[in-house]
């Protein structure tokens, strides 16, 4: 290492230290700001070693960006298998996540797109296998999370799969069935994939008990609420312990499908209210149609949240 990139690299170490010092454990945000400081110091076993802390639930943080950089540093110290396993999770949590055209490199991107393409039949059909259980137990959520199978299987990198198109079908008469068998009452979200077991980074768990539509329109027009497409949660804080949450979130959707604005109507715990609220705004909706235009459009998730097993 030449010697600028040593005194680049002590310079990040000592401020990620007396931030820990100060504070006790930095802030998520702060912590990822700090890792990526030392990643592109080159400085890979200490960005790690952030990273790693905030996949264990030491800090609040977004999961799937939190793997993304544990997926550079890893490559870079060729620890192939280790980095295989960061991309599984990345896809697990979110699998519509992308990485940065401007920040990986085409090696990076290529491992990635390699991994993805292999683990997203996976991803569809166990989706697939959950929005199939809701309809048998008449969840009215079973039309949403068709729904997200169908934009799953609109990826780029599903196109080539032979079996894609016959499963378009099958899963477009599912929809329609729950549509038609679907009960006046409003729906439930769908289901948000869950990361591996073999990362200790569990998001907590929720059972939506109820999910309210803004107000109907007027007269003959027709409204289609926002559908969701991606909901993560943030990790839960250790401080919180293990008891269940429970509370009523609001979220305004505009007409690109972007949060604009969150508010609890409900608290759910002073540790975990402003987390949601962050969270929130990452949130992704097919936004809400009137006449078959995009609009505007809100949801109230009334929410019971139970700590990760």
């Amino acid at each position: 290492m030449n010697p600028r990139s040593t005194v680049l690299s002590i310079a990040c170490l000592l401020t990620a230290s007396l931030a820990f010092s100060e504070i006790g454990v930095a802030a998520g945000s702060d912590a990822l700001m700090q890792a990526k400081a030392l990643y592109q110091a080159a400085s890979y076993d200490e960005a790690l070693a952030l990273l790693d802390g905030l996949q264990a639930g030491k800090a609040g943080g977004n999961p799937a960006e939190v793997e993304e950089y544990r997926l550079y540093c890893l490559l870079a110290l060729d620890r192939k298998d280790d980095a295989v396993r960061a991309v599984v999770a990345i896809v697990s949590i979110n699998p519509e996540y992308q990485l940065s055209e401007t920040q990986a490199s085409p090696r990076v991107l290529t491992v990635f797109r390699e991994i993805r393409r292999s683990i997203l039949p996976a991803i569809v059909d166990r989706t697939f296998n959950d929005a199939k259980a809701a309809f048998a137990r008449k969840d009215p959520a079973a039309s949403e999370e068709f729904e997200h199978v169908l934009l799953l299987l609109e990826d780029p990198d599903l196109q080539d799969n032979p079996t894609t198109a016959h499963l378009k079908t099958v899963v477009n008469g599912f929809r329609d069935l729950s549509r038609a068998s679907a009960t006046p009452t409003p729906p439930a979200a769908p289901v948000v994939a869950a990361t591996p077991n073999s990362q200790p980074a569990i998001p907590a768990t929720r059972r939506d008990e109820g999910i309210k539509q803004g107000p109907a329109p007027a007269g003959n027009a027709e409204r289609v609420p926002p559908v969701v497409l991606s909901r993560p949660l943030p990790i839960w804080p250790p401080a919180i312990g293990s008891q269940e949450l429970s509370g009523v979130l609001e979220v305004t959707v505009d007409r690109n499908g972007n949060v604009t604005n969150a508010k609890i109507q409900q608290r759910f715990h002073p540790f975990y209210d402003p987390e949601l609220l962050k969270m929130a705004k990452t949130w992704k909706f097919k936004p809400a149609t009137l006449n078959g235009v995009p609009t505007e459009g809100t949801k109230v998730f009334n929410i019971r949240i139970s700590p990760p097993q």
